[in-house]
């Protein structure tokens, strides 16, 4: 199946309405494509759905127009419930039904909704178990674009399952099939083309081989994924928790991207969200496996609603893990900036920014006057970035809020000398004479209700 049909931005928002008019479900598919699927692209390409589009089952379309209508400012629809996607038995079990729920998972906790999206979350991985999702004879006999974008979905849900794992506290991760076809390049999937591509074992075997497939950005973000849940694995088997193998698989995973992957910028400097999901990931698993070893951790226990608490770990280099921790922060902070517009960034990035945060954070609370630059403006490019996403995504609001809280816990257990060699000065005076934007960020009116519950101003469920 190769179809070459191209419709810009442009054509298709003049095709399918304007952007109040939520109502229109197309202009909604159509947001969906724009804002969403460029950091999650596992439905079938936008250009092949304009030819085809009484393709998608109706609670697919469902679960498109709810995520995407975020990015409107027009009362959303319902979001789809799960329990009627799993029961009807008048809809297919296939890989449709998967994907409705990744959608209804990845909207749920951008919307603080846990509960609803645990529930999406555990019916797609027994739907896609059910299914043999995970098996490259899925789908045999169906076209190849179909074959591919139902690979896509389970190494989506493969990825989602290791972040909300993360971020969630689950405890839940999806094993990796051993030699599965992995996605090939996002470019050549969008304009509806085929191409090879190799498979998990091909991926892990790469630096012994000769180089005869290039990587795509979508298997470098599964492989990134791969080492995630080895980190986390770790936590859990402490009799055969390995730090050193699991800094090299870091490491190497990071000295073997090629230069086109390494900033998360395609061939003509636009943004790769695919790749720049792939390397908030592995940054996310050396700030795992690093900082609960760092003297960073000692600061205070700063526990969000992305579970950046993971305690402390005792070391004999704790200087050095500290070091490690603020690299990786710091590489998270700089995927941020390559964006001019955070509109397409993954709702996932909400809690990437808050475990960059805490490590910059305690680094700006332990540090004498005057402060290190870059963590004064990473920080304030992270606070301006997560109240920018939390226009859309409800997660990024009480993130922002919570950091506030750390920073207002953190002063007020500070002693009252100055931890420089000058005069005696309370921690609070050194960072707000320094820094007036700090004390902007604490003085921020608190976003939870007496009961630690999120409010802004209207419920969260429909």
């Amino acid at each position: 199946m190769d179809h070459n049909i191209t419709f810009s931005i442009e054509e298709t928002t003049s095709i399918t309405g304007t952007e109040n008019d939520a109502t229109n479900e197309e202009y909604l598919i159509g947001l969906y494509y724009r804002y969403i699927h460029p950091a999650h692209p596992f439905a079938l390409p936008e250009d092949f759905y304009r030819r085809n589009t009484g393709l998608f089952p109706a609670h697919l379309r469902q679960a498109i127009c709810f995520i995407a209508s975020h990015h409107t400012t027009d009362r959303r629809p319902p979001c789809p419930k799960v329990d009627e996607i799993v029961e009807d038995a008048s809809t297919p079990e296939d890989a449709f039904r998967v994907q409705s729920l990744i959608l209804i998972t990845l909207a749920s906790y951008a919307r603080f909704e846990r509960d609803n999206g645990n529930s999406a979350l555990t019916a797609a991985i027994a739907m896609a178990g059910k299914i043999n999702l995970d098996s490259d004879n899925f789908g045999h006999g169906h076209a190849a674009l179909f074959r591919e974008s139902w690979r896509r979905t389970w190494w989506e849900l493969y990825t989602i399952t290791g972040l909300i794992s993360l971020i969630g506290g689950t405890n839940v991760r999806l094993t990796q099939p051993l030699a599965m076809t992995l996605p090939y390049s996002c470019e050549i999937y969008g304009a509806c083309q085929i191409a090879q591509a190799g498979t998990t074992e091909q991926i892990q075997e790469r630096f012994y081989s000769v180089p005869t497939l290039e990587w795509s950005s979508f298997a470098y973000r599964v492989e990134a994924m791969r080492i995630m849940t080895t980190v986390l694995d770790g936590f859990n088997n402490s009799t055969t928790f390995d730090y050193d193998s699991m800094s090299a698989s870091i490491s190497s995973y990071l000295l073997s991207l090629p230069a086109a992957k390494c900033e998360g910028l395609d061939a003509n400097g636009d943004v790769d969200e695919v790749m720049t999901c792939g390397l908030m990931i592995i940054h996310l698993a050396a700030i795992c496996l690093n900082f609960p070893r760092s003297k960073l951790a000692q600061v205070g226990g700063f526990s969000t609603v992305c579970g950046t608490d993971r305690g402390r770990v005792a070391s004999g280099r704790e200087d050095s893990y500290s070091a490690a921790s603020l690299r990786s922060a710091r590489a998270l902070t700089k995927l941020i900036s390559t964006h001019t517009s955070l509109k397409t960034l993954s709702p996932c990035f909400a809690c990437a920014v808050a475990f960059s945060a805490v490590v910059q954070l305690s680094q700006y609370t332990t540090v004498a006057p005057p402060k290190p630059p870059y963590l004064r403006e990473n920080l304030q490019l992270q606070l301006s970035a997560l109240q920018s996403l939390g226009e859309v995504w409800p997660i990024a609001h009480v993130v922002r809020s919570q950091l506030a809280q750390f920073l207002r816990e953190v002063i007020n257990k500070a002693p009252a000398k100055s931890i420089a060699t000058s005069a005696p000065q309370s921690m609070n005076d050194q960072l707000m004479t320094e820094d007036q934007w700090l004390q902007d960020v604490m003085n921020e009116e608190m976003l939870f209700d007496g009961g630690g519950i999120p409010f802004f101003g209207m419920p969260f469920t429909e």
